[in-house]
């Protein structure tokens, strides 16, 4: 096929080219060209809750046969004992692999095959989710088989132990890789080894019970914890039908109370560094707490960071690490704005030894360039084309409207929060920017943590930024 459609393209070519193309110089210039202003979709969602209490966001879309659900509760790995880390994710990751009490695990992944179906489920840091895609002929069958691993997970021993196996052997990688290192020390100084700060470890994974397992799923994931996405080829008599006859006579259960409150950092800002012996490279990481969604700055903010170290067409740190001083095989930032407790801001690079406090230095000039300068005109109508383009198409489709509609309403957002920050971030101009920029971004609130092996430091030593704390593993 391959070799037709070349010969088909060869022969086309002498027709393309006696082929008048008219004058060129009658075209209007692209620049000038006007071109409707992007949008995001308005999420067309209609609700209705079961009597259970399971809130339903529905989206009717009947350009295919299909149909797509989006489950979300809210917990997630902060809600993990301080000794039993990692019990969230093990949990989740067991109502999709763990069987259920009618199917065991590879029957129930055999029942999915047979329906070309997919049923996916997993825990971030504030919830857990999981998403199902399937034929609209088979949805009953699908979401019967989705309600059984919610109400009757089997929690099989054997899938408990292979997984567990799993979570150990990747965490003895881990030690292995600076950069996991490097994060894991980072999260533990900023949140004082709590929430975000207490990562699983080989002790926590092994510690996790049979018992624990069922506890958790039993506490946490229940009717009145969950709010679902529908959306596809259904009416919306269809859809509450469909969901009544799946969901609508699980029980609701008595539900404890979220118990998540951010504490200021007790690591003082400064210099933190955390020896790994007989590495040839370093990784720096700058970092320090950050806003939340609901902040009034978020929209600017999110520009900012895009400039510093987010762009992946080019950014400042990356320019001035990488691409001027040739220091760092990488250097950026990410930035977490997060829903119910603080978010975070970290700088980054991965240097070589001898660099490290040289690449620590330049992050940090950069974070303080940022704070007292703001950002170019040209900066931010880069930044504010790059966020416009991204949430215009991170929107193409009812799937992935009713993925953020859920994700907005589990935290108590309007719908249009999102369609609202686009409108934002068309009407900000560069002084409301960068004035939100010297109100939210601190600097003097970074604390440098540095992984690397102190014997190939060199002459430039971290101890020329300040103070050095080293920490233990």
């Amino acid at each position: 096929m391959r070799i037709t459609s070349l010969i088909a393209s060869l022969i086309a070519l002498p027709m393309l080219a006696q082929a008048p193309i008219g004058n060129l110089d009658k075209l209007p210039d692209p620049r000038t060209m006007p071109a409707a202003k992007l949008q995001a979709p308005q999420p067309k969602v209609q609700n209705f809750t079961l009597p259970n209490g399971i809130r339903v966001l529905f989206i009717e879309d009947h350009e295919l046969p299909v149909v797509g659900m989006y489950a979300a509760f809210k917990v997630g790995t902060l809600e993990d004992p301080v000794d039993k880390a990692g019990l969230s994710s093990m949990t989740a990751n067991l109502l999709r692999t763990g069987g259920t009490k009618t199917f065991s695990s590879d029957q129930l992944n055999e029942q999915l095959e047979n329906l070309a179906a997919d049923i996916e489920f997993g825990a971030s840091t504030e919830n857990t989710g999981g998403g199902i895609h399937c034929f609209k002929a088979d949805a009953p069958k699908v979401l019967g088989l989705f309600a059984e691993m919610l109400r009757a997970p089997r929690f099989a021993e054997d899938r408990i132990e292979f997984l567990r196996n799993q979570m150990l052997s990747g965490l003895k990688q881990q030690e292995d890789q600076p950069v996991q290192l490097a994060v894991r020390g980072i999260n533990r100084l900023l949140f004082n080894g709590k929430g975000q700060g207490n990562p699983a470890t080989q002790a926590s994974v092994k510690a996790i019970t049979v018992q624990d397992l069922r506890t958790f799923a039993s506490t946490w994931f229940v009717p009145n914890n969950m709010i679902l996405g529908l959306s596809g080829d259904l009416t919306l008599a269809e859809a509450k039908t469909l969901l009544t006859k799946s969901l609508g006579d699980w029980p609701k259960a008595k539900l404890p109370a979220l118990s998540r409150v951010s504490e200021p950092t007790k690591a003082e800002p400064g210099i933190y560094l955390q020896k790994k012996e007989k590495v040839n490279q370093s990784v720096v990481i700058a970092g320090m707490l950050g806003p939340r969604e609901t902040d009034p700055d978020r929209v600017a903010l999110g520009a900012a960071f895009l400039v510093l170290g987010e762009s992946e067409l080019g950014n400042r740190l990356f320019n001035t690490i990488r691409t001027k001083n040739g220091l760092a095989y990488q250097a950026g930032s990410i930035s977490n704005f997060s829903n119910t407790v603080d978010g975070f801001f970290f700088g980054y690079a991965m240097t070589k030894g001898e660099s490290t406090a040289k690449a620590a230095r330049l992050m940090r000039e950069e974070c303080l360039k940022l704070a007292k300068d703001g950002i170019t005109s040209e900066e931010w109508e880069n930044a504010k084309r790059a966020l416009t383009n991204k949430e215009v198409f991170a929107n193409a489709t009812s799937s992935n409207v009713i993925a953020t509609a859920v994700s907005l309403a589990l935290f108590d957002q309007p719908l249009d929060t999102r369609a609202k920050r686009l409108e934002k971030l068309q009407t900000l101009d560069l002084k409301q920017v960068n004035d939100a920029v010297r109100r939210g971004f601190k600097p003097e609130n970074l604390r440098l943590f540095i992984l690397g092996d102190p014997a190939g430091f060199g002459d430039d030593k971290p101890e020329s930024l300040g103070k050095v704390t080293e920490l233990k593993n």
